[in-house]
């Protein structure tokens, strides 16, 4: 804070000045630290490609998991968890609404980058409370969501990404794999392939970027099975996807010199 009360920022060349703010960080300090830079230069009045509020719910599979519901986007059905929940309750729960459920997903809530946190287990209390009890010293509460895809695993699942920026899907690409795939990790990952999604998906992605406040950009993966849904939506994912034959920092810079020129 300056003698004013404003935010500033400085790096080891003095104080920044920019006009655009794009912010990026893969592990957990720089995650938090970008949450930080970016809520002080929005205070300041600075243009963000994503905000404060993109990198707080954007990056939580808690948070997504609720607003996606409230918004009735489609997703996995979610049960949130503490190590003390009642995990009869919850597979009940799951139950009601996928009569066929025989897999759950388990995610970590809080900021985990991709699929780390991800764990693919039975519907069973057998597998589950175990688990749970396991996690009585984590910070973090649990998501626990039925598997979506609808697609027999003997058949391999693919996921979509699709590349937000501005509002608008620049590109997109799929994998393919086996297991459950409610999450940006695939078991035994495929190559990757250029996909071009179609007028309803692009909605829902797009919808779905929106929801978090993450339209500026993120990364939205999603079922490319039977059932269509949003896994998880990422404001701060890996922007190296030339291989895919996109480019998305082009498409980012020129996202910038828009927001510097409005």
């Amino acid at each position: 804070m300056n003698s004013q009360g404003i935010p500033e920022l400085y790096d080891e060349l003095g104080k920044i000045n920019g006009s655009v703010y794009f912010p990026f960080g893969h592990d957990l300090l720089d995650r938090n630290m970008v949450r930080m830079i970016i809520s002080a230069v929005e205070k300041q009045g600075a243009k963000v490609v994503n905000g404060f509020r993109a990198l707080t719910v954007g990056d939580d599979k808690g948070l997504i998991a609720i607003e996606l519901a409230n918004k009735n986007i489609p997703c996995a059905n979610s049960i949130i968890s503490s190590a003390k929940g009642d995990v009869s309750t919850a597979l009940e729960l799951l139950k009601k609404t996928d009569s066929k459920l025989e897999n759950i997903v388990v995610k970590t809530t809080g900021f985990t980058a991709g699929g780390v946190g991800t764990q693919p287990m039975k519907a069973d209390i057998d597998y589950l409370a175990p688990l749970l009890w396991a996690s009585r010293k984590d910070s973090n509460p649990k998501v626990i969501q039925n598997d979506i895809d609808g697609t027999p695993q003997s058949e391999g699942r693919t996921v979509v990404r699709a590349y937000i920026v501005g509002g608008e899907v620049v590109g997109c690409y799929t994998t393919k794999g086996y297991g459950i795939v409610n999450c940006a990790g695939l078991a035994r990952e495929s190559k990757g392939e250029k996909y071009i999604p179609t007028e309803s998906e692009v909605e829902m992605y797009v919808s779905a970027a929106k929801t978090v406040g993450a339209e500026g950009f993120c990364r939205v993966d999603a079922s490319g099975g039977k059932n269509k849904a949003i896994f998880e939506i990422n404001p701060l994912a890996r922007i190296d996807a030339e291989k895919y034959g996109l480019n998305i920092p082009e498409e980012i810079l020129w996202y910038c010199i828009k927001l510097a020129n409005n």
